[in-house]
């Protein structure tokens, strides 16, 4: 006879896994790995201003991420890892805007970045600074889980499959009490823009069947809620002890930055 099995999957995302300290009152920018992100800086133009007596620094620690100064790039002193990656909006300095771009960003970027602006006026002996100070970090949502069953002689498979995300979460399967179930099996492959695919598999016996399951991911701090319902027929399956497979998959985020 035709079994039908219904899947239904949450998944939440209110926090994050690993702790990470963020410097006081700095703004905070969430990037995914590979994209290309622009670090805003804008400071008070004047009539008086030209690009000759402007000098633009970009730092992450001790540094250079970019440097501009006497009317052009200098990238002598910038770090190796920025090589071919950045770059300043030249047409747009002398209206105020001194922001960086920055392309294929990958963890090793995350970090504190600093944007100094030194503005030389003419007939003032003083220079004007302006500090801007960022915090980079990475985080990605993963997509919606695709599920997979696979029927055995005593039970069936479950495989859920995340991709895109990023960092490597935290999994975890629990019974209809929240007990840890150790009987899985996960994998983790990094893709080449530095996203996460990742798979895991849960054997239910014929004897647990019948119960909830909950997959749990914990993760970076996002604001997305996802949910949706899967209904997948087996008609191999051959199990005649059960109607249906209800498993719901949570993706929890705990409080990161303190």
């Amino acid at each position: 006879s035709e079994i039908l099995i219904l899947i239904f999957f949450f998944l939440l995302y209110f926090g994050a896994s690993q702790k990470v300290i963020q410097p006081p009152n700095s703004p905070m920018v969430v990037v995914a790995p590979g994209a290309d992100i622009t670090l805003p800086c804008i400071f008070s133009a004047s009539e008086h201003l030209n690009l000759s007596n402007i000098i633009i620094n970009w730092q992450q620690g001790n540094t250079v991420v970019h440097s501009f100064y006497h009317g052009g790039d200098q990238l002598e002193r910038q770090g190796q890892t920025y090589k071919n990656r950045t770059r300043v909006f030249i047409d747009q300095i002398l209206s105020g805007n001194a922001s960086l771009s920055l392309t294929s960003v990958q963890p090793e970027d995350q970090g504190e970045y600093t944007c100094y602006v030194t503005k030389s006026l003419v007939k003032v002996v003083k220079c004007l600074v302006s500090t801007i100070l960022f915090f980079v970090l990475f985080s990605a949502p993963y997509d919606e889980p695709v599920l997979s069953l696979q029927p055995t002689c005593d039970g069936i498979n479950i495989t859920a499959t995340f991709s895109n995300g990023f960092p490597q979460p935290e999994l975890r399967w629990l019974d209809s009490f929240g007990g840890v179930i150790n009987e899985s099996h996960s994998s983790f492959q990094l893709d080449r823009r530095g996203r996460y695919e990742v798979s895991s598999t849960m054997k239910m016996t014929l004897e647990v069947i019948s119960q909830s399951l909950t997959l749990s991911l914990h993760l970076h701090p996002l604001q997305d809620i996802c949910q949706g319902e899967l209904v997948t027929k087996c008609d191999e399956c051959g199990i005649k002890s059960f109607d249906y497979v209800h498993l719901t998959i949570i993706v929890q985020l705990m409080a990161m930055v303190l």
